[in-house]
């Protein structure tokens, strides 16, 4: 089966990329990960899309690196992970009370899966979700995020940037902190696509 993968950052398909695989990320949200799964079934001609990355935990057991599988949409892998529901939604879920309120509803929470799933659907593609934990159920995240989404979804990463040359001492070792588990999450999930099966 040819699978083609779709994530939000570069970093998440970093892996994937220097294994040959078909794989794309055009942004975060609903419309890039469609834009990217369109762009792959026009250039791959995939017989299933793949929404892999980083995500953040709403269940409060679950750890950094830890990799979920969304229960409906899972590929065979021996290598430890949970399987759940995944929540898909089209904006940062930025506070551990957010988090708390969708705790009912999956697992974890992303961006990009369900757009995805979508675009799987109206091309009688099999479909599959594969995520990595970031950021815990009891964490928030250094910023709304949100308020640095440009007109496309993409983060600005300039006005990040600046915002964080503001607060030197306390938002830029946050950011930082939050950079290396997310780039420690996309090397796990890698790893585990790597000794994954897609049937």
């Amino acid at each position: 089966m040819k699978v083609a993968f779709v994530g939000a950052e570069e970093f998440e398909i970093r892996g994937l990329l220097a294994r040959g695989w078909a794989a794309r990320a055009a942004g975060p949200g609903f419309r890039a990960a469609r834009q990217a799964g369109e762009h792959l079934i026009r250039e791959q001609k995939p017989d299933a899309l793949a929404s892999v990355g980083i995500c953040g935990a709403l269940a409060p057991d679950l750890a950094l690196g830890e990799i979920v599988v969304d229960e409906t949409a899972a590929p065979r892998c021996d290598r430890p992970h949970r399987r759940g529901a995944v929540v898909s939604i089209d904006r940062v879920i930025a506070t551990a009370e957010e988090k708390q309120r969708l705790a009912a509803l999956g697992l974890v929470v992303e961006m990009e899966s369900r757009a995805v799933a979508e675009l799987a659907r109206e091309h009688g593609l099999r479909f599959f979700c594969v995520k990595a934990v970031s950021d815990t159920a009891a964490e928030d995240l250094p910023l709304d995020f949100n308020r640095y989404r440009a007109a496309d979804g993409r983060f600005e990463k300039r006005r990040i940037a600046w915002t964080a040359v503001a607060r030197p001492l306390t938002l830029l070792p946050a950011l930082m902190r939050l950079n290396r588990h997310s780039q420690f999450a996309a090397r796990r999930l890698g790893e585990f696509l790597a000794d994954c099966r897609f049937e």
